[in-house]
């Protein structure tokens, strides 16, 4: 049998290879997907499931980069590809650290800090303008109503239906999560429900940017409701970390929106200001369970501060454990107790920085925090240069997702990191000379 799903993971490489410019589209499409399949459809095969997509993203790599590699065509440059360079070479080299598990750990763990990487020099030749990029995003968002409507379908389910699993699971419901006396905390079509969080991040933060910026959105009512479901899911979840990052996104949205227009902001803060609000509002009348659980969940919960405060406290903790090289790459990851049954020698940690710490050392945390700065540096860069035009509305949502990711988990949630490095390659797409016909956008010196 395992040759059998080998053979089909060399036949999605291939698919990757001979069509990468679709290979990258469906990879965004089976990370929405990907849970379901392992969950409902091959649950025998779901750990083969998960190496689905990096296949098909594999075999776009070779696809774009072996040709221009043979033909030494330079590619598109980047601030971020120094550190880059710099963590890569320090993930090879801890596969001789001798605390490591074994081998399969290392390999693993190279692929959850590299495998969404070389999207960042990719995505900038799959979407050659904005116009492109647009009719990308209207279908993918078009696409967020099957997850969103799932989303309730779960939630008014019992916790032992077949609905509400996760993907390791041999059986539903004895582990799910819940609210306690209001529903399961669901996942809709992801593996679990840091994915889907994650998910909801981005339709959030993209549709919102979208509807304030882009004058030319088709079916403007179903990004609104969109927007609500958003919100509705949300609770459903339980997750209260979702909504700290998009209130602080949308506090930074508004300042952006006071730097970039001026006095033409007025309209656009009105509008977030007095929507969003409603929504919320119109939400809770709909789904009067969701939003009490989540509130009876949310004043319970003591540990908020902690998280934030640990931010800062948790890589010290961690130099402390690791010293200089760490207990070697991939050796926190999750899969690491499939890989290397007899554990890892790295102790527990939960926080994303301190987990790099104790994998790579102070110096991967360096290299990783240093790309991620350039990035969001540039990606601010790219919001300004591009003001007014057809890429603009997108470059906010994703400079507003990209800087929200700053410390967040992005190694260990692989759904994360995949949209950060698609959203990070956006910045590289050619800025065309085409405005948007919105009055209350400004004009550029020399323009009518």
């Amino acid at each position: 049998m395992n040759a059998l799903y080998t053979a089909v993971l060399a036949g999605i490489f291939l698919i990757g290879l001979l069509a990468w410019r679709q290979a990258v589209v469906g990879a965004l499409v089976l990370a929405v997907f990907e849970g379901a399949l392992r969950k409902w459809v091959f649950p025998e095969a779901h750990q083969w499931v998960y190496l689905g997509k990096d296949a098909l993203l594999l075999g776009a790599y070779a696809g774009f980069f072996a040709p221009r590699l043979a033909m030494r065509r330079r590619l598109v440059s980047h601030p971020a590809t120094v550190p880059l360079i710099a963590l890569g070479c320090l993930t090879l080299v801890q596969l001789v650290n001798p605390a490591l598990p074994n081998l399969w750990v290392g390999l693993f763990g190279i692929r959850a800090y590299m495998i969404y990487v070389p999207l960042l020099y990719l995505v900038p030749f799959v979407f050659r303008d904005a116009e492109s990029l647009r009719k990308f995003w209207n279908r993918y968002l078009v696409l967020a109503a099957i997850p969103l409507v799932l989303g309730p379908i779960q939630f008014a389910a019992p916790l032992d239906s077949v609905l509400n699993r996760y993907a390791w699971q041999d059986e539903a419901a004895l582990s799910v999560a819940a609210l306690p006396g209001y529903g399961p905390r669901i996942t809709s079509t992801f593996s679990y429900m840091s994915g889907y969080t994650t998910y909801l991040r981005v339709l959030f933060l993209v549709g919102l940017s979208t509807l304030l910026f882009d004058p030319k959105v088709p079916a403007r009512w179903y990004r609104w409701a969109m927007l609500g479901g958003v919100i509705a899911n949300s609770w459903m979840t339980g997750a209260r970390g979702i909504f700290l990052l998009l209130g602080v996104a949308v506090l930074i949205l508004m300042l952006l929106i006071v730097k970039l227009q001026g006095r033409r902001a007025v309209r656009s803060v009105v509008l977030m200001c007095t929507a969003l609000p409603l929504l919320a509002l119109l939400a809770e009348r709909v789904f009067p369970e969701a939003y009490q659980g989540f509130v009876e969940r949310a004043r319970q919960s003591q540990d908020i501060p902690g998280r934030v405060t640990g931010i800062v406290t948790g890589p010290i903790w961690a130099i402390g454990q690791a010293g200089l090289f760490g207990y070697g790459v991939g050796s926190t990851h999750q899969a690491t107790a499939f890989l290397a049954p007899g554990g890892s020698p790295a102790p527990p940690a939960e926080g994303e920085l301190e987990r790099i710490v104790l994998e790579l050392g102070p110096l991967g945390l360096v290299f990783i925090l240093w790309a991620r700065i350039l990035v969001t540096v540039r990606l601010w860069r790219a919001v300004k240069a591009s003001r007014g035009t057809g890429l603009w509305p997108y470059l906010i949502g994703a400079f507003l997702y990209d800087l929200m990711s700053l410390p967040g988990p992005l190694i260990f949630n692989h759904t994360a990191h995949l949209f950060y490095w698609f959203m990070a390659g956006m910045t590289l797409i050619p800025v065309t000379r085409s405005r948007l016909t919105n009055p209350h956008l400004p004009q550029e010196k020399g323009q009518a």
